[in-house]
């Protein structure tokens, strides 16, 4: 997968998973990036929060359950519409909030 379309300022580099790539939703700054993928197998899907800015950090998980596990299931981060037309994870600070599904 190739991070780094949404923003002119990001190079465009590549990011790999470990299992099958479900998505990725963007930060509206700091390079965030929300890249999820999914173990059929298991039926597990992991969500790691990567820095786009600085390929250097490892990518750090943020959760990870079963996908029929509704129960416990986080949700998602909010989004709002960047002046560009795009989507974004919306942050405050370092921080963002979750929607439930």
């Amino acid at each position: 997968m190739l991070t780094g379309t949404l923003y002119p300022e990001h190079q465009p580099r590549s990011q790999k998973t470990e299992q099958r790539f479900g998505g990725l939703q963007w930060g509206e700054k700091n390079g965030l990036v929300f890249v999820e993928d999914f173990d059929r197998k298991r039926r597990w899907r992991r969500t790691f929060m990567v820095n786009a800015d600085d390929s250097s950090q490892a990518p750090k998980l943020v959760w990870g359950l079963n996908n029929q596990d509704r129960y416990n299931n986080p949700g998602r981060p909010i989004q709002h519409t960047l002046p560009s037309g795009h989507n974004a994870i919306l942050q405050n600070g370092d921080t963002s909030s979750l929607m439930d599904r």
